[in-house]
């Protein structure tokens, strides 16, 4: 996968994070992939996207873990496996700073998380599937979500759809109002009470995502 460089994209965006990734529970159960995403600041450096070394394994795990209510549980091993099953398992990084991380996934994989499987039985090989994407504390709300978001709706053009989760029970009112400015659509749920995850899609076949020629 090749180093890229967040584009700058201008975008207003509701408070609050964005990712739970949510209401996570065992291993191969994912929940809310947007818990960090929604800030409101301004990184004023370009990211740089970059796939995930071995030196940067334990940075990922640490921010998995502080977050890890509202993620799926992840250890070396786990992350090598997902990383197997990914289009895209990158750091992301601000003046040379681990700033956090992202991970998608192309359709047509044997990735176990049963959301991924539940997409996957509704959109065949039409969809792609946003798996986590985490930000480090001081790097919310300064609109590095909004960037990492343009470039994953972009990579999923040839699909024409992108997929995720967002935590219902416990609610996460930010992530959804997140979600639902840039065109995610609820179209079911998963879960038991007390742990419900909102299924959204966001149809890009009209060619909404954006993209940046400075991406190389």
């Amino acid at each position: 996968m090749p180093h890229r460089v967040v584009g700058a994209s201008p975008k207003t965006e509701q408070a609050g994070i964005l990712w739970p990734l949510g209401i996570l529970a065992p291993a191969g159960t994912e929940g809310d992939p947007s818990s960090q995403c929604c800030e409101t600041g301004a990184v004023s450096s370009r990211p740089l996207l970059r796939p995930i070394a071995a030196a940067d394994v334990a940075d990922v795990l640490a921010l998995n873990e502080r977050n890890v209510d509202m993620l799926a549980p992840l250890d070396a091993a786990r992350l090598e496996q997902i990383t197997g099953w990914s289009h895209r398992a990158d750091v992301i990084e601000v003046d040379g700073e681990f700033s956090g991380f992202v991970i998608t996934i192309g359709p047509g994989t044997a990735y176990d998380s049963t959301n991924y499987r539940w997409f996957s039985a509704l959109y065949g090989t039409s969809f792609y599937y946003l798996d986590r994407i985490v930000l480090a504390d001081r790097f919310r709300r300064r609109g590095l979500g909004s960037r990492v978001y343009d470039v994953v709706e972009a990579d999923s053009l040839p699909a024409g759809r992108l997929t995720l989760e967002v935590n219902v029970e416990p609610p996460n009112p930010g992530s959804i109002a997140f979600h639902t400015a840039r065109g995610f659509t609820e179209v079911g749920r998963l879960g038991q009470p007390g742990k419900t995850v909102a299924m959204l899609a966001k149809d890009l076949t009209s060619g909404v995502a954006r993209s940046d020629d400075s991406w190389s």
